[in-house]
């Protein structure tokens, strides 16, 4: 009778631990192209650091931005600004661009004057990668 009792406590103890409700997992980290480093610098800031062949080819770190922002769940982001300077041998540059998230497109960007800095919707970015040649999911 107590072997029974204790095997039926045993058992209820087991599966309430197997119903207890489980914390998300997070979701994980899209891929970056090689040679590019993707931050939170704080929250509601992406951070992309690396290599590109000119001021003007910077697809992969946008859609980085843009990856990374989504695997975060943000639903709007914009280009805020960083750096590019020519590298060390003079063959491209190495850019440092600071993007922000928010949830909405058309959201205002801080610091922006009032017509102007509306955050485009991330998904908008990815019909950019898509465009610009740039994969969606995994990096060549």
């Amino acid at each position: 009778m107590i072997r029974a009792a204790f095997f039926s406590a045993l058992t209820a103890a087991a599966l309430a631990g197997c119903a207890a409700p489980r914390a998300e997992a997070p979701a994980p980290t899209p891929p970056v192209a090689p040679g590019l480093t993707v931050t939170d610098a704080a929250a509601g800031v992406i951070r992309v650091a690396g290599s590109a062949v000119d001021e003007d080819a910077l697809a992969a770190h946008h859609c980085a931005a843009a990856k990374h922002a989504r695997a975060a769940g943000a639903g709007a982001l914009e280009w805020v600004g960083g750096v590019a300077k020519r590298d060390a041998i003079g063959d491209g540059v190495d850019a440092d661009l600071v993007y922000q998230t928010m949830a909405t497109a058309g959201a205002p960007v801080k610091g922006a004057p009032p017509a102007e800095g509306r955050a485009a919707a991330v998904e908008d970015w990815l019909i950019y990668c898509d465009e610009a040649g740039v994969a969606r999911e995994g990096e060549a």
